[in-house]
């Protein structure tokens, strides 16, 4: 898979560069840590955290709706999250907790992609799927992992919890 924001079913994809993904995903993970509530949420932001380009690879961590563990009973709740962070991220402008600068208004217009994607689903477009999949999945003890640095959550793709942290890894 490329890095695309898509819903295949639906025939909607956009790509992104390998270096504006790791911005996108590194500000919606600072605020889907801070967000997250619920177990699934935790989970998401896990799921997340694991489309690490350093770990899976150059242009292997695209996004797609239809690859997503939707609840059938939760999934407008699960959406409104799923899009919540992408807003959060532009309200809090949360690009500005970054160990870099990155152009707010190219971000912003990313982050309208991902919200248009999600928030245009609707509960007939999911595809039931028993769980997320994984690089690695997490035990159910280990989803209240955070870096202690970044306070995201941690994916279990590395050796050590620097390895695991999406910021912490680039640095």
């Amino acid at each position: 898979m490329a890095n695309i924001i898509s819903h295949t079913v639906k025939n909607i994809s956009h790509s992104i560069s390998n270096s504006w993904t790791s911005v996108l995903y590194s500000t919606l993970l600072i605020s889907g840590s801070r967000m997250a509530k619920t177990q699934w949420e935790k989970l998401f932001m896990i799921w997340l955290a694991e489309h690490d380009q350093n770990h899976v690879g150059l242009g292997m961590v695209g996004i797609d709706f239809d690859d997503i563990f939707w609840i059938i009973s939760d999934f407008e709740k699960q959406k409104e999250f799923v899009v919540g962070i992408a807003q959060n991220t532009i309200d809090e402008k949360y690009w500005n907790q970054l160990d870099y600068e990155t152009d707010g208004d190219t971000l912003t217009q990313l982050l309208n992609l991902w919200i248009n994607v999600f928030s245009n689903a609707q509960i007939v477009d999911v595809i039931p799927r028993g769980d997320f999949n994984w690089y690695n999945k997490p035990n159910l003890s280990e989803i209240e992992m955070k870096c202690p640095i970044h306070h995201i959550f941690l994916n279990q793709l590395g050796n050590t919890e620097k390895d695991c942290c999406y910021l912490c890894y680039y640095n």
